[in-house]
């Protein structure tokens, strides 16, 4: 409900590291990447099915993942050749604990921060810990997170910017991400690139 909320202006800002897609800067405007993140499955604790990627979905008939509605998890699986009868949809992150735990799926595709919280709200799951991102078109996926804002937005978006790009080369702001899981490198690969870059699809 972000995008729509945002386009029918029921709010201001969307505040929820939303990556930087080609399709979404159609729809809405973004501020600067504030952070970056890799992939992550979240699974049974002790893994039980040996899962270390979203390609061992594309070669187990027997196993489904979930992903969250509007999530680009579904677009890596498809591009993975994931079966679609193999991708099972929810509507709240933490649905996924409930989908595991109950034998529906065997994994959660989520970013490697979703996959991380999640984990921490129960001792029934835990991320698959020798995960592997996937490589599609022979790149290595990484999303790229910032603010959105309704399009007829742009003052209060550039406002935002002119505080969140400054405030990205201060101590305080990489003490931030990094005590909420992120590692150093994601912090410097939040630099590699403006949202124009990423809004054509890098």
């Amino acid at each position: 409900e972000l995008i729509p909320g945002l386009q029918e202006e029921r709010f201001d800002m969307a505040a929820a590291e939303m990556a930087v897609l080609p399709e979404r800067c159609e729809k809405v405007i973004y501020s600067e990447p504030n952070t970056t993140y890799g992939e992550g499955l979240l699974v049974e604790t002790s893994n039980p099915h040996g899962l270390g990627q979203y390609s061992d979905f594309a070669q187990r008939n027997d196993l489904k993942v979930a992903i969250m509605a509007g999530a680009n998890q579904r677009g890596f699986l498809e591009a993975l050749e994931v079966p679609e009868d193999k991708i099972v949809t929810i509507e709240r992150n933490e649905e996924a604990i409930d989908a595991i735990t109950s034998g529906a799926v065997a994994a959660y595709a989520a970013t490697s921060l979703t996959v991380a919280g999640l984990a921490e709200r129960s001792d029934a799951v835990q991320p698959a810990l020798e995960f592997t991102d996937p490589v599609i078109d022979g790149k290595e996926v990484r999303g790229w997170g910032a603010f959105a804002f309704n399009k007829n937005s742009q003052a209060l978006r550039d406002a935002f910017n002119e505080v969140l790009v400054p405030y990205k080369f201060t101590d305080e702001w990489e003490e931030t991400l990094m005590s909420y899981g992120f590692t150093r490198l994601d912090v410097l690969n939040s630099f590699k690139y403006e949202t124009p870059r990423l809004c054509v699809g890098r």
